[in-house]
């Protein structure tokens, strides 16, 4: 795939996928062999795909998350993000305080023949606070 198409791919994996949970879009975008590194811990697809669920049964009400820049060289795609949410329940070992909060973040993709194959994310925890 060409740079700009794993532009587009990054851009509906936030768009398409994170602001809905839907897993028939993380099947379009994701490789088997998927792999997320995040500030805590790194997932391998089923388990990231349950946690983006139960994150949005509750813990992320009203969650949003908005595509600031999207940089890319070949196979690598550079995310900066914003989340918008409300904190509707404990997440992180932080209880839930029921108030809006803005949650800046960057993601670095990796694609293989044209699916994302690895993501790590990076983000403001002192936001949730």
């Amino acid at each position: 795939m060409s740079t700009e198409e794993n532009k587009a791919v990054a851009r509906r994996f936030f768009d398409e996928f994170l602001n809905t949970a839907d897993p028939h879009v993380l099947d379009e975008l994701v490789a088997a062999c998927f792999v997320h590194h995040d500030n805590t811990e790194t997932r391998d697809r089923r388990t990231y795909e349950q946690a983006i669920a139960t994150a949005y049964s509750g813990a992320l009400a009203e969650s949003q998350f908005t595509v600031e820049d999207v940089i890319a060289d070949g196979e690598h795609v550079a995310v900066r993000w914003t989340w918008r949410g409300v904190q509707g329940r404990e997440r992180e070992g932080i209880a839930a305080t029921g108030k809006r909060v803005v949650q800046p973040g960057i993601a670095f993709l990796r694609f293989a023949g044209g699916k994302i194959v690895e993501v790590w994310t990076c983000y403001d925890t002192v936001s949730m606070r």
